[in-house]
């Protein structure tokens, strides 16, 4: 089996013999090794993606209970009930 540009009853010299030879080889395990270590970098982006969403929405929740902590603080400050909370504010700043 000859690669392109050779003929059937062509007399190749010994370098040409070498080179067509070393091109015609291919190592299997080459190409399973390089195609392992791709799906393992997918894998791992993939990983790293998904725990970036959960990291996201764990501090998007955080801060929606926080908000609504405040909110009810602000509206028990606003009518005038005071707790433990408001007593011991310092500043606005607190409540915000």
């Amino acid at each position: 089996m000859l690669s392109k540009g050779y003929r059937e009853g062509e007399v190749l010299s010994v370098q040409e013999q070498i080179n067509h030879y070393n091109a015609s080889q291919w190592n299997p395990y080459y190409n399973l090794f390089h195609w392992i270590k791709d799906q393992l970098y997918e894998i791992e982006s993939m990983t790293r993606a998904v725990d970036y969403v959960a990291k996201s929405l764990s501090k998007l929740s955080k801060d929606e209970k926080k908000n609504t902590r405040r909110a009810t603080e602000l509206a028990n400050a606003g009518a005038q009930k005071k707790t433990w909370k408001t007593l011991t504010a310092k500043s606005k700043d607190d409540f915000e």
